[in-house]
C-alpha cells in the first residue's frame, strides 16, 4: 500500500510545480516583459518624433546660414548704400560734392539753395540750382550729378533762353532731391 500512496504524493507535486512555474512565469511576464515592451514603444515613438525634429531644425539651420550669407553680402554693400543715402544730412558734403560737379562740367552755376528737413527715417533735401549753359553742358551737368555716389533725383527743370547771348545759351532753374536717412 505503501507504493501507491507514493505515485499520488509525486503526481501532486509535479502539479504543484508547474503551477509554481506558469504562475512565476506570468508574473515575470507581467511585471518584466510588459514595461519592457511598452519602453519599446515609447521609444519607438520618440525615435521618430526626434528624427522629425531634427529634419526641422536641418532646415531653420539652413535658413540662419542662408540668412547670414545675406547679411555679409548685404555688409560688404553698406558703405557704398551710406554713401547713397547717408546716415546724416551731410549738408556741407553735399554742397561741396555739388560743387565739384559744377566744377566738371561746363555749365555755369549761379546759385545753389539747399533747403534741408529735419525728421526721423527718410528724410529729404531739397535743391534749388540755378545756372545757364547750352543745351549739352546742361545734359553733361545733369549725367554729372546722376553718376556721383549720393543718389539725386531730378524733381523738375525750367529752362529759357538767356538773353544777351547766342542763340544757343539757355537759363535752368532745377530742382534737385537727395536723401538721406536719420534714425
Amino acid at each position: 500500500m505503501k507504493i501507491g500512496h507514493k505515485k499520488k504524493l509525486v503526481a501532486t507535486t509535479d502539479y504543484k510545480l508547474l503551477a509554481f512555474t506558469l504562475f512565476t512565469v506570468s508574473f515575470f511576464s507581467f511585471f518584466t516583459v510588459r514595461p519592457s515592451l511598452k519602453i519599446i514603444a515609447t521609444l519607438y515613438k520618440e525615435r521618430q518624433e526626434y528624427e522629425r525634429v531634427n529634419q526641422v531644425l536641418e532646415t531653420k539651420i539652413t535658413q540662419v546660414i542662408q540668412a547670414q550669407t545675406n547679411y555679409m553680402q548685404a555688409l560688404a554693400k553698406k558703405k557704398l548704400l551710406d554713401e547713397t543715402v547717408p546716415p546724416d544730412s551731410q549738408l556741407e558734403d553735399t554742397a561741396h560734392l555739388l560743387n565739384s560737379v559744377s566744377d566738371l562740367s561746363t555749365v555755369n552755376i549761379d546759385r545753389v539753395i539747399i533747403h534741408p528737413k529735419q525728421q526721423v527715417g527718410l528724410a529729404t533735401i531739397a535743391i534749388n540750382i540755378s545756372g545757364a549753359g547750352n543745351f549739352d553742358q546742361l545734359i553733361e551737368f545733369i549725367n554729372t550729378t546722376y553718376q556721383s555716389t549720393r543718389l539725386f533725383y531730378l524733381k523738375e527743370i525750367a529752362l529759357e533762353k538767356a538773353e544777351g547771348t547766342s542763340s544757343a545759351a539757355i537759363k535752368f532753374n532745377s530742382n534737385i532731391e537727395t536723401y538721406y536717412y536719420l534714425e
